[in-house]
């Protein structure tokens, strides 16, 4: 069992974080695979084994990160809703997050690129937690 009791984010709350990104940012609506949604929603959670595979705050905040812009769910705003994803979750688990915006973004399409993964994105949870 975790040892710390984590406020996931919701499938609604996925879908809320990418329409407020498209009235803020614009792009085109649309879900393209509500399945593979669900799973970037529960990937997070996950346990193999009886362990948890994303253990710390950082590392759950990386996944829903890497697989919100890895699995692309959406039309559009995918990398946009993979990273305020990540930062509600933050938030919501009493994190306050100091992100290096050139940082983020060349990690978060870095990984959009297949040029990193996940670790990348940890490192950079993890240092925007410690500076907050």
């Amino acid at each position: 069992m975790p040892s710390k009791r984590w406020n996931y984010l919701s499938l609604n709350d996925v879908l809320q974080l990418h329409q407020l990104s498209l009235e803020r940012f614009g792009g085109l609506a649309g879900l393209l695979n509500e399945g593979g949604l669900e799973s970037c929603v529960e990937q997070p959670k996950t346990f193999v084994f009886g362990v948890e595979r994303f253990p710390t705050a950082a590392e759950k905040a990386a996944a829903y990160c890497f697989f919100l812009v890895c699995k692309h769910p959406f039309i559009d705003g995918n990398k946009r809703v993979g990273f305020l994803a990540a930062k509600l979750f933050l938030e919501q688990n009493g994190y306050a997050p100091v992100f290096d915006n050139d940082e983020m973004f060349e990690a978060i399409d870095s990984v959009a690129a297949g040029r990193s993964g996940r670790d990348r994105l940890v490192e950079v949870f993890s240092r925007a937690i410690d500076q907050g």
